[in-house]
């Protein structure tokens, strides 16, 4: 199936992308460009963080174990800097407790890896839409 065919978020949409492996993070930097996004690419939560004020990202995916560092502080920090933001995680083995304290903790989906191009980019289009419209009302 031809993943632009289904994407139907608009091309300036902004991601921002959180992953300790160089070349997970180029791959899913490629499939975020490929799509139309604008993409942002980090391999440590601090220059990300540093960066949120002046490119205002739609969404953020990240590696659970890099957003979980002192106890999730990434989510935390993130939603004070721009409340509401949309943070997808991505982990390599399937935890149920683990997703449902990043889920309490603000996250807004938990993917494990190897994550199917389709369902992630489902993921943050549809957290942007509801991120967008949730500033619509504001």
């Amino acid at each position: 199936m031809n993943i632009r065919k289904k994407v139907t978020q608009k091309p300036a949409s902004s991601v921002f992308i959180l992953d300790s492996d160089p070349g997970t993070l180029k791959s899913l930097k490629q499939l975020f460009e490929r799509v139309g996004f604008r993409v942002s690419a980090f391999r440590q939560p601090d220059p990300l963080l540093e960066k949120i004020d002046d490119e205002k990202p739609q969404c953020i995916v990240a590696e659970a174990r890099l957003a979980n560092k002192d106890n999730g502080q990434l989510l935390a920090d993130a939603h004070h800097k721009r409340p509401g933001l949309p943070i997808i995680l991505l982990a390599w083995r399937s935890d149920i407790s683990a997703a449902v304290r990043a889920l309490k903790s603000g996250a807004t989906d938990y993917l494990e890896k190897p994550v199917v191009d389709r369902l992630l980019i489902e993921s943050v289009e549809r957290a942007i839409t509801e991120f967008d419209r949730s500033k619509s009302y504001l």
